[in-house]
């Protein structure tokens, strides 16, 4: 069988609870206003009501993005097929992860359409559901066409309010499975950029596994910064630092806040995506005061328009 990631650990009980699920995101969304859900949720996860008017805290910030920010960029930026002509433009197209194809039908998905070996199919408008394979004869193409028509009918906005997400046209896209030399999933380097420099970069490691998260400053000495999933083991240095962080200023120049997202293997680096709102803005900084500290470093008076 192929590697499904979808939302639980256990696929069998994902696929028979995912169409509920779905109705119950789309009920919330009849439910309440952008500004209720966020602050029920907010309270819900952050354990304090929310300040959306002068916010202080990441958090509260990242909440008062999604209520007031309505620029057409972020949601052709946070389209994984749109954003590679922006990454094209800035960095270069071979930083890109290469795209075999795109389509808007699941039934495109065939073995006769696909690579032999290690793929990733996946689609432009969700966060964190990928399917990989390692070989196409591991396709279960009549679950995956149902799995992918899922996906392509539920609005990934309905989720958590990130309203940059809510107009992006669903496409499904099958790329190259980045591996290392071990033929693991690489290590995932998010850099927390602040009017274009980076104050953090977070690690995931085993994210489809054992999913634990480490911070580091751009020296590379460890932060103590926990974040939703265990404390990752200490990491050695990449060693393409220096070159991940001079993409990363370049792909970041535009933007009062932005995460960038690459990965790293043995000898090559690949962009991943740009995320505005991380985590929505709903996980939990230990200790507190980080999300005080990063507050303070996103400033919402540079957006212009607001």
């Amino acid at each position: 069988m192929g590697m499904y990631y979808l939302v639980k650990t256990n696929r069998y009980l994902s696929k028979l609870i995912k169409p509920f699920r779905f109705l119950v995101h789309a009920l919330k969304f009849n439910a309440f206003t952008d500004k209720q859900y966020i602050q029920k949720t907010f309270e819900r996860l952050q354990g304090y009501s929310p300040n959306l008017i002068t916010p202080r805290t990441f958090s509260e910030k990242i909440q008062w993005f999604k209520l007031h920010v309505r620029n057409r960029q972020y949601s052709e930026l946070t389209d994984k097929i749109q954003v590679r002509a922006y990454v094209t433009s800035k960095i270069g197209e071979h930083y890109l992860i290469p795209l075999y194809f795109t389509t808007a039908r699941p039934q495109d998905i065939t073995i006769a359409s696909l690579p032999a070996t290690n793929f990733v199919i996946k689609t432009n408008h969700a966060s964190g559901k990928v399917f990989i394979f390692k070989h196409r004869d591991e396709v279960n193409f009549k679950q995956l066409h149902k799995d992918l028509l899922l996906l392509m009918q539920f609005n990934f906005y309905h989720a958590h309010r990130e309203h940059h997400y809510k107009n992006i046209r669903p496409q499904i896209m099958v790329e190259q499975f980045i591996q290392t030399e071990q033929g693991e999933v690489p290590n995932d380097y998010k850099f927390h950029c602040f009017d274009g420099c980076v104050h953090a970069i977070q690690v995931d490691t085993q994210r489809f596994t054992n999913h634990c998260r480490i911070f580091y400053d751009t020296e590379w000495n460890k932060l103590p910064i926990a974040l939703r999933f265990p404390l990752a083991s200490s990491l050695p240095r990449p060693k393409m630092l220096s070159k991940m962080l001079e993409l990363v200023a370049t792909l970041a120049a535009d933007f009062v806040y932005v995460r960038v997202d690459l990965y790293a293997t043995d000898d090559a680096i690949y962009f991943g995506e740009l995320t505005f709102t991380p985590g929505a803005g709903f996980e939990k900084f230990s200790p507190l005061q980080i999300d005080e500290e990063w507050g303070k470093l996103y400033q919402l008076n540079i957006y212009p328009g607001v």
